[in-house]
């Protein structure tokens, strides 16, 4: 994870993205990292969550479920968004992003702009 880590720190962030994937054993910290840098630094929402993906469980899954929630609905996915947050709900009722994934159920699968 060192290199990716040093990667991001010279803005290469593509390449970065790529290192965090290839961590082995995959991690989790490692997995959020990569999706993170495809969203925000290259605009590759379907990359960020081919990262999340490898992602296996660890202390960062109610992040993981939040960051994917968003990227399923900016992708249009909202089916499987709408499916990802009552999964959050089922798991952290009192979570950090409750109340937004509350409105992502209550609007069901339209496309509504939710604040995100």
């Amino acid at each position: 994870m060192l290199e990716a880590d040093a990667l991001r720190g010279l803005e290469r962030f593509s390449e970065a993205a790529d290192a965090y994937d290839a961590v082995e054993p995959p991690d989790g910290r490692a997995a959020f990292a990569a999706a993170r840098l495809r969203v925000n630094a290259l605009g590759d929402v379907e990359g960020a969550l081919r990262s999340l993906d490898r992602a296996p469980s660890s202390a960062l899954d109610e992040r993981v479920v939040g960051l994917r929630v968003r990227l399923l609905r900016r992708s249009g996915r909202h089916v499987e968004a709408l499916r990802e947050a009552e999964r959050y709900l089922e798991r952290w009722p009192e979570g950090g992003l409750a109340s937004w994934m509350r409105s992502v159920v209550e609007a069901g699968t339209g496309s509504e702009d939710l604040r995100e």
